[in-house]
């Protein structure tokens, strides 16, 4: 939804998001538990990781898929509840565009909630996420190490191999996060300290430019898993085309 209406937004000039108060609340709620779910899930991959190289029979148990049926739904409630506010508080306001051409805009509102809702988006989307994710995955790269000098059988060896590329991917995609999401959250804390600032018409038209690029990288974060693990791991392609050709002999045959 929060694509659809972007499209009509910028390709068409349509905003239905911004002339209607129920249709704002809504796609500002379920866009934004759709970006903090996709944190928190990469986050929780980095700790399954993490438990699936410990040495430790304590942690590794977080690795059973018995406790990813059970934590998937409760963080995604999380994110609903955590968020609830945001159909109460969100609103249509008027505000200056490109051509300084008073426009009316979907957004929180003005004030100390829009303080705190950009300072809260930048701690629990951004902080706190990245600084997870790069412990767990330094732990994740010091088991692996132990592993190598522990175990050094035929079977221990394809295992380092299949773990290092499942590693490689993880850090892959950590790292593509950090370069395609934060800087939307530094756009939106920049947003807020400048809103009451008087700005040129140039001003004003870099801030959209730099926010449409900005815009541009977070969508790409949601679409470049594929394209990630199939260059990043072997692993990865050969099961790929392994489902790939067994649904083309299944049509075949039939």
């Amino acid at each position: 939804m929060g694509f659809l209406t972007r499209i009509l937004e910028s390709g068409f000039d349509v905003r239905p998001v911004d002339h209607n108060r129920r249709i704002c609340k809504i796609r500002n709620y379920l866009a934004h538990v759709a970006v903090y779910q996709s944190s928190l899930f990469i986050t929780m991959a980095c700790i399954d990781r993490c438990a699936a190289t410990c040495t430790n029979v304590k942690y590794r148990k977080f690795y059973e898929s018995v406790v990813a049926y059970r934590v998937l739904p409760v963080s995604i409630l999380f994110c609903f509840l955590i968020l609830s506010h945001i159909p109460i508080w969100f609103e249509t306001e008027y505000v200056l565009s490109e051509f300084n051409v008073k426009v009316m805009r979907c957004y929180a509102r003005k004030g100390t909630y829009r303080l705190v809702f950009n300072t809260f988006f930048l701690i629990f989307y951004s902080i706190i996420p990245l600084t997870l994710m790069s412990v767990f995955g330094l732990i994740t790269v010091r088991n692996i190490r132990h592993k190598l000098l522990c175990c050094q059988t035929q079977k221990s060896r394809y295992l380092r191999k299949k773990d290092h590329q499942l590693i490689t991917m993880m850090l892959m995609q950590i790292l593509l996060f950090i370069i395609l999401t934060f800087p939307f959250a530094i756009e939106k804390f920049y947003s807020i300290l400048t809103e009451n600032n008087v700005k040129s018409s140039l001003t004003i038209a870099w801030d959209n430019f730099v926010k449409s690029v900005i815009l541009l990288l977070l969508y790409t974060n949601y679409s470049d898993s594929f394209y990630l693990y199939t260059l990043s791991a072997t692993v990865f392609r050969k099961e790929f085309l392994a489902i790939f050709q067994k649904k083309f002999k299944e049509t075949t045959i039939d």
